[in-house]
């Protein structure tokens, strides 16, 4: 068998071309004769359509809540190896069943999770995985496009072939820029910060778009304003 981790360094191999038996048995920890088993099992399940079951599954960000959502996007920020990101939009995708209310505060039970999940076949998980980051592009670079990126830019975009980053600017704005959309959220009142997270994102997106889009126009008449002044003191 295969895992999702396993998957990623094998692609991260196969693409430095250094697919070979040595060099996976080095990366995966494993024994030549269990490498070229695992490069087997790979290509014969690569075009697998068998789907992942007992989980609750969210491939659309407007059916998480704003505290996955959030997990999600700090992760995806963060100086984290693409492989352990893919895992942890995972973990946020596919919840345990028996799961009312999104909560990976627990640690021991988010590791067993995750264990569970790195015991599915690496194929089963590539579709949800796949969908969901399909739709999150949509979701920033469309649906609410400007809202929390810069869509010029593109550069919270994720794909497989993505390099693994660590981010160059630690300013206020990028260190507290979550934090800052949460207290937006929550009215600036720290005592809702749970009721925020607890707030499903298709209620949660609008808002905080309206509220992104209100600064924008009233900086911008500020600025209109700031200047008409400035050229009538030049007369």
């Amino acid at each position: 068998m295969v895992n999702i981790i396993e998957y990623y360094d094998i692609v991260s191999l196969a693409k430095d071309e250094q697919m070979t038996p040595t060099h996976i048995a080095n990366r995966l920890g494993c024994s030549k004769m269990d490498a070229i088993r695992k490069i087997k099992y790979a290509e014969k399940h690569l075009n697998s359509t068998d789907e992942v079951k007992g989980y609750k599954r969210y491939e659309k960000v407007l059916d998480l809540t704003f505290g996955q959502f959030l997990s999600i996007e700090t992760m995806l920020s963060s100086a984290t190896d693409f492989k352990s990101k893919m895992l942890h939009i995972l973990s946020c995708i596919l919840r345990p069943k028996d799961e009312v209310i999104f909560d990976n505060e627990d640690a021991v039970r988010e590791d067993e999770h995750n264990k569970r999940l790195l015991q599915e076949p690496f194929y089963k998980l590539i579709a949800p995985l796949n969908n969901f980051l399909e739709d999150r592009d949509t979701f920033h670079f469309e649906s609410f496009k400007d809202v929390f990126y810069d869509s010029d830019s593109g550069k919270e975009a994720v794909g497989d072939e993505e390099e693994d980053e660590a981010p160059k600017d630690y300013s206020f704005e990028r260190k507290w820029y979550w934090v800052q959309i949460l207290d937006m959220l929550s009215g600036e009142d720290a005592h809702k910060w749970d009721d925020s997270l607890n707030m499903k994102m298709s209620t949660a997106a609008p808002f905080i778009a309206y509220r992104v889009s209100k600064a924008k126009k009233e900086w911008a008449e500020a600025n209109r304003r700031d200047q008409e002044m400035k050229a009538r003191s030049r007369r």
